[in-house]
């Protein structure tokens, strides 16, 4: 099997390291960029501070910030149309996964027309895009670090990934301040999502030497810096965070995730479950239906030292600790699911054969619904 280690070009890790970007644009003598940004995050003074000092450079800056928690087929097309905006040389993404996604495309149909016309076709994307530079706010989609973006399909109700090496970004940028003021609850999700990244990365029927060096250590870092980032903010721990998002962002590329994201879509398409929050809820009892395998490596690698010893079958009991920890008490219903949903869901997720084909354990469609029933 080859494998193939795609990249950003640049990556500047660090508390404080987005007060490099206004030098850093200048470098590149860009005079025109599209920022594409959460909205919360434009109001925060330390990011206005930092974009002054991008347009004292004689930089314009055309900023977005109204991108949809679900970006789709029909909000690109109408950012497509908004010509002051796609005029810009580059393109500036500053927020979560759906920023970074709707940065990633944008990007691509600056160049490609053809594809702009018709976004399921990814093999229309012909040149290579803008130059995207991306700042991620949250530690847990690593969509910073992948060719990957997510469309909702609203006539369908389905999620769509458009995978393209040329909406790899050109610089990344991890910097912790940008982190600080994250609700505890998203904190812990969206680390919940990095984690999954990696486990299931890790043992996934890809898995190869590069997935698991950057896995393992994304994983390290989550194990002992996900409860001191989110119930004590510690700085140190937000960024080590943030390292160990973009690491499970390398990871899943060159493997793959596999049976919590497959049941995580259907999930979000039935019930419009955030991403983070379905990922959460099912994380272990998902990886319980894959029986052990490389759990050990995990223990013995990952886990902080008092969890030294445990056996394999362990690890799941592991993940509830940490959740009960940080508080986490997600249960299906409490998004609208009933018994009856959990078999057509289980179906779902099988039909997800780009995932589901990963899992290193076969599951039938019963212990899939079962599984789900257990969450209500």
């Amino acid at each position: 099997m080859s494998v193939i280690l795609e990249l950003p070009k640049r990556v500047i890790e660090g508390a404080g390291t987005l007060t490099q970007l206004p030098a850093i644009l200048a470098e590149r003598s860009f005079k025109r960029i599209g920022l594409i940004i959460d909205p919360y995050v434009s109001r925060t003074d330390y990011v206005r501070d930092i974009l002054e000092q991008v347009r004292e450079k004689g930089i314009v800056v055309v900023e977005y910030a109204d991108v949809q928690a679900e970006p789709t087929f029909a909000s690109l097309a109408e950012l497509y149309g908004n010509t002051t905006l796609m005029e810009s040389e580059m393109f500036l993404a500053v927020g979560g996964g759906s920023v970074m996604d709707t940065a990633k495309l944008l990007c691509v149909m600056a160049t490609n027309p053809e594809f702009a016309a018709c976004l399921e076709r990814a093999d229309l994307i012909k040149v290579n895009g803008r130059p995207l530079y991306a700042v991620p706010t949250t530690a847990g989609t690593g969509a910073e670090a992948t060719p990957n973006a997510i469309l909702f399909e609203e006539v369908k109700q389905k999620k769509s990934g458009i995978v393209s090496s040329t909406m790899i970004a050109d610089t990344v940028i991890l910097d912790a301040v940008l982190t600080a003021s994250l609700p505890e609850q998203m904190a812990v999700c969206t680390g919940f999502d990095a984690l999954a990244h990696a486990l299931e990365s890790f043992t996934s029927k890809k898995a190869n030497p590069y997935s698991d060096m950057f896995a393992a250590e994304a994983m390290r870092l989550i194990f002992r810096n996900l409860i001191p980032a989110c119930l004590e903010k510690e700085e140190a721990a937000r960024q080590n965070m943030l390292l160990a998002s973009f690491y499970a962002g390398v990871c899943l590329v060159t493997s793959s995730t596999h049976i919590v994201h497959a049941m995580a879509y259907p999930l979000a398409e039935r019930f419009h479950v955030p991403h983070g929050k379905g990922i959460t809820a099912l994380l272990a009892a998902g990886m319980r239906q894959q029986g052990t395998a490389r759990f050990e490596e995990i223990v013995e690698r990952c886990l902080p030292t008092e969890y030294r010893g445990h056996r394999p079958e362990q690890l799941c009991s592991v993940l509830g600790e940490y959740q009960e920890q940080l508080g986490v008490k997600l249960r299906l219903a409490q998004f609208g699911v009933s018994a009856g949903d959990c078999r057509p869901m289980a179906e779902a997720a099988i039909e997800n054969r780009r995932l589901f084909d990963n899992c290193p354990v076969d599951v039938g469609a019963d212990a899939l619904a079962y599984a789900y029933e257990a969450l209500l």
